[in-house]
């Protein structure tokens, strides 16, 4: 037999391992300098034939397929320095050494078509991120094995198109799903379920739709962070630019990197019975609620063509204000219910800005009546919103709201807006902004928690005047040094922030050393302010209640003011004469 699908997987593994030389070497070198073979060594201490030292050109031919894969898998934190990438990585990574493995065994014949679809699909994945230029061409190879696949795939391509002719559409995105029912792509089931749409609930009818006649909804929050990422890192603006069958794959894989465990989880549970709750999909076929499911139903085709449908309500789509429709229905749906979606709070925060600040498509009050919030619950997200852009703009990456994300940077700016609202002036809140993006920016804690705390405890107190002085003058000298660097992205921020160690060490020691003082003189104040709220506490005695007590009240009274004039006599006697 022909080997076509096996060369198509070949040689896009060939792209993929130049890639992850360079990637490797060059992460490998910027975290342990000069012994970073030393490193390698020891990652991949059972290969005995490996040499202990050498030219580096020699050293590096040994990183051969297995290897890189190898050690992706198991330095992937000092690779890629994120807990979701270095995740996802590892797990590409070990596919991916299966997937040598059975390269490695094959003389004659050749790989499924399905087989080789999914294995380019994984170098695509790992490629984007090591090397998106790597990534586009293996894609192409991805493309060609999928274009030449059996009619299964070919209708994934192109059915969409084929029901909008049936269905009478000029343009595609005006088909309507209700008009192909009961031609085998659209059919009615007998269940229903409950919405609640423009504060009307009612049981709408539940069809299975075909997924190739379905696509992603952009507009999501949960990935609006990762189209942010997509759109940096390839320069694609608009999704609607990509083919139907492209531009779900694409979202597919944001849907899966924004919570890979819940995918796992929902695609184990469809796996045993089946897609138990119904999406809600207008009917042009953009899915409103269910991309998840979607996604799950999506994988498990891959797996079995025989899992074809999407059960869902279809919604009639109105083609003025659909924007606008399909956010409150988002909302509606997923934040209105009463179990509500799981979101990231920097998407969703940052949804919500875009929605009522950026495009101006709803009023704070539209987005709180429709998400079942106060009002003020709607404007804090809000501020916290806007404390992420500023974060941004001041790490010189605005608008990539993935940096953000990445860094994990929400519940310290959640717990920051307060002590903001304490500065009694402009300057002041700008201060303390500056102070926390640049420990932020430079991971100067690792508790943020404790960091915010003990900033909390040192607002207000003369020592913290003085570690705000230091840290304006630090903060001046760092915008000096990120303006000079030239930072544009991801990497040059990384890059930036690793030579940064002298700083994060100042800052931490400055730190710690505005809070021994503070606490040194509140020891010294603590004495005179217990005296003050004992001496409070005795003025507010009620001396006409005397004559209403028992002897034996007044006796127990007695004893008391005695003590308390033994342990004065105790404490007055420490004191130092004047």
């Amino acid at each position: 037999m022909k080997r076509y699908y096996a060369d198509l997987v070949d040689r896009g593994f060939d792209e993929l391992h130049q890639a992850m030389v360079s990637f490797i070497v060059s992460r490998m070198k910027r975290q342990y300098g000069s012994r970073w073979w030393d490193e390698v060594l020891d990652a991949l201490n059972e290969q005995r034939m490996l040499p202990g030292y050498g030219d580096e050109k020699d050293l590096i031919a040994c990183l051969d397929r297995a290897n890189c894969c190898r050690l992706i898998d198991r330095k992937s934190w000092e690779l890629f320095y994120d807990q979701r990438k270095s995740g996802n990585c590892k797990v590409w990574a070990k596919e991916l050494m299966g997937i040598r493995n059975e390269l490695a065994h094959i003389s004659i014949g050749d790989l499924p078509q399905k087989d080789a679809e999914r294995y380019l699909d994984t170098m695509v994945r790992l490629a984007t991120e090591i090397d998106p230029a790597c990534a586009a061409s293996i894609k192409e190879l991805y493309q060609e094995a999928r274009a030449s696949a059996p009619d299964v795939a070919k209708a994934a391509q192109e059915t969409y198109y084929e029901a909008a002719d049936q269905a009478g559409a000029s343009d595609p995105t005006e088909m309507d799903l209700l008009g192909l029912e009961d031609r085998g792509l659209v059919e009615l089931t007998g269940l229903t379920r409950k919405l609640t749409i423009n504060g009307e609930t009612k049981a709408y009818p539940v069809y299975r739709v075909r997924l190739d006649l379905l696509f992603y909804n952009d507009r999501n929050d949960r990935i609006l962070t990762w189209i942010s990422q997509y759109r940096d890192e390839t320069g694609i603006e608009d999704l609607g630019t990509l083919s139907r069958e492209e531009y779900n794959r694409v979202i597919e894989e944001f849907i899966i990197k924004s919570n890979p465990s819940s995918i796992e989880k929902t695609c184990n549970s469809m796996r045993l019975v089946g897609q138990r709750e119904p999406g809600v999909t207008l009917s042009d076929g953009r899915i409103v609620d269910g991309n998840r499911r979607f996604t799950c139903l999506r994988m498990l085709q891959r797996e079995d063509p025989s899992v074809a449908y999407f059960e869902t309500v279809i919604l009639s789509k109105e083609p003025s204000d659909n924007a606008k429709q399909v956010k409150l229905l988002e909302l509606a749906i997923q934040h209105g219910e009463e179990q509500r979606v799981d979101y990231n709070l920097i998407d969703h925060v940052l949804g919500a800005y875009m929605d009522i600040v950026e495009t101006g498509l709803l009023t704070v009050e539209e987005y709180a009546s429709t998400t079942f919030e106060p009002v003020a619950e709607v404007k804090k997200k809000l501020d916290i919103a806007q404390l992420i852009i500023e974060f941004l703009a001041f790490m010189r990456t605005p608008g990539q709201y993935h940096i953000a994300r990445d860094m994990q940077s929400n519940s310290l700016l959640v717990e920051l807006l307060p002590l903001l609202n304490r500065c009694k002036t402009e300057k002041e809140r700008e201060e303390l902004k500056k102070s926390v993006f640049m420990n932020m920016m430079l991971s100067t804690f690792s508790d943020q928690r404790k960091y915010i705390r003990n900033l909390k405890s040192l607002i207000g107190t003369q020592p913290y005047k003085t570690y705000m002085q230091r840290e304006g003058k630090m903060v001046e000298q760092l915008e000096q040094a990120m303006d000079e660097y030239g930072i544009g992205g991801m990497d040059d921020l990384h890059d930036f922030i690793e030579g940064q160690a002298p700083v994060r060490a100042e800052l931490a020691l400055s730190f710690e050393k505005a809070l021994n003082q503070s606490r040194k003189a509140q020891t010294k104040s603590k004495p005179a302010k217990n005296l003050a709220k004992c001496i409070e506490l005795l003025l507010e005695i009620d001396t006409d209640v005397f004559a209403k007590l028992s002897e034996e009240e007044l006796t127990h009274l007695r004893t008391q003011f005695a003590k308390l004039a033994e342990v004065e006599e105790l404490i007055a006697r420490d004191l130092p004469e004047a």
